[in-house]
């Protein structure tokens, strides 16, 4: 993403942009530490995201790869949509 899309973002987003910088925080420090493969039971794919359930609680996060990512993402979308 690049850096006009981040600012725009983070002015739009302040409490996602705060968590996720919180996240990276923690992750260089020490205090978070990232696991190799996605924690979604069966799923072994590697390089996972930090997926916030509650942005109020920035360092409370599921370790989830981008395919598991955007499959819960997709499937609340449509039951939003369908309520």
């Amino acid at each position: 993403m690049s850096t006009s899309k981040n600012r725009c973002y983070a002015l739009h987003n302040p409490v996602k942009s705060f968590a996720h910088a919180e996240v990276q925080k923690a992750i260089r420090d020490g205090g978070l530490v990232r696991p190799d493969t996605c924690t979604i039971d069966g799923c072994s794919n590697l390089h996972p995201l930090a997926h916030h359930a509650d942005y109020s609680k920035p360092l409370e996060v599921e370790w989830w790869c981008a395919s598991c990512h955007a499959k819960f993402h997709k499937f609340v979308n449509n039951l939003q949509v369908t309520a």
